[in-house]
């Protein structure tokens, strides 16, 4: 497997940009190893924020249950 911004046939390709909800899902995993033990007000609407938006962004499954196809 070539490693991200590798190419199969050894060259470089642009780097590859992360989704906007692997970027949201980075940013909430961020925010929740950053809590203490007993988090603020402000710290636990922070990570509902991010929890939301993360879920915004995360494809629904099809009416049959399935996973929409890529």
């Amino acid at each position: 497997t070539p490693d991200p911004g590798e190419t199969t046939d050894g060259g470089t390709a642009e780097p590859i940009e992360p989704t906007a909800l692997e970027a949201a899902r980075a940013e909430l995993a961020e925010a929740l190893a950053a809590l203490g033990a007993e988090p603020t007000l402000e710290e636990a609407l922070r990570v509902l924020a991010l929890a939301r938006r993360a879920n915004a962004l995360q494809e629904l499954p099809a009416r049959g249950g399935s996973a929409p196809e890529r």
